[in-house]
């Protein structure tokens, strides 16, 4: 019989586990996560972890994989924010990020869905939002992603 050169993490107890194996912490070494960054890196952690089933469903594959993706979505934000800017940003490295995140989110299966939207919320946007009540269908749903007379 051959013996595994490791155990599951689930089997072993807790204290003879890394803290990132257990969840308290992100990184081997100590990170200050308080920063704008860190915090949006965590919160893209859990949105991608949701997105795919939960926490508790994935692989550690997947979560290594969601936490890349997370990683690349936050250096791709700071470049959007340079360039917003109107600061000389690294397209070619920009690209090159964005094409690493799609096929990240390619291979973990995250992809862009259009969720059709109850008129109750379009109303409430047409009656709160400079008054364009005209703009909302009487009936039915709408798609989030279809244009309005007041984007067209």
């Amino acid at each position: 019989m051959v013996t595994p050169i490791r155990e599951p993490s689930a089997v072993r107890p807790p204290r003879t586990r890394s803290k990132v194996s257990n969840g308290s912490r992100l990184f081997i070494e100590p990170v200050d996560g308080r920063t704008a960054t860190g915090r949006r890196y965590r919160d893209l952690i859990y949105t991608f972890t949701s997105d795919l089933g939960g926490y508790d469903m994935l692989s550690e594959n997947q979560l290594q994989l969601a936490r890349r993706n997370a990683l690349i979505s936050s250096l791709c934000e700071g470049i959007e924010a340079q360039a917003v800017q109107e600061r000389q940003i690294d397209v070619s490295a920009y690209v090159v990020l964005v094409n690493c995140q799609r096929r990240l989110c390619e291979t973990l299966g995250l992809r862009r869905v259009a969720r059709t939207v109850p008129n109750g919320v379009l109303e409430h946007f047409a009656n709160h939002h400079n008054g364009a009540a005209h703009n909302v269908p009487e009936s039915g749903t709408k798609r989030a992603t279809e244009p309005t007379e007041a984007t067209e």
